[in-house]
């Protein structure tokens, strides 16, 4: 895994690509197949990135769903933590890249609010001061400004 993003920092794709199945692989030989962990969930999120890297944008959304569902089974449908809403992140930056603004709409509020119930209402810092920032910029985008 982290030789794969050695790889994919440096721009050498189809190596961080093999990496990152030979990770998953050995992962998943040693959690089992079907196994359910926050381990198996980030390497399979590395390789959406790779994929929404590459513009493979269909692979990148089908690996973040993966992860999204395997953390939802981890942590529950309804948890909030930093994990899922980093998740939640990669979706939305996702959605936004390719065009479908009302769905990374969603998840940028998704994983504000989930920010908020990790550090209160009142917190700031880098991260939520920025996805506060993108929801206004919606905001402003919908009312035709």
């Amino acid at each position: 895994h982290n030789l794969g993003m050695v790889e994919h920092y440096v721009g050498h794709y189809d190596k961080a690509r093999s990496y990152y199945m030979e990770a998953l692989g050995m992962k998943r030989h040693v959690y089992g197949k079907d196994a359910m962990n926050a381990d198996l969930g980030n390497t399979i999120s590395v390789l959406g990135l790779l994929e929404q890297d590459v513009g493979h944008y269909d692979k990148a959304k089908s690996y973040f769903m993966q992860a999204l569902g395997m953390k939802h089974h981890i942590y529950g449908k309804d948890a909030m933590n930093a994990d899922l809403a980093g998740t939640l992140n990669n979706l939305a930056i996702l959605e936004y890249d390719v065009g479908h603004y009302a769905k990374a709409q969603t998840y940028f509020a998704e994983e504000l609010e989930m920010y908020h119930h990790l550090y209160g209402e009142n917190a700031t810092n880098p991260v939520i001061d920025s996805l506060v920032n993108i929801l206004k910029n919606f905001e402003r985008k919908s009312q035709g400004d």
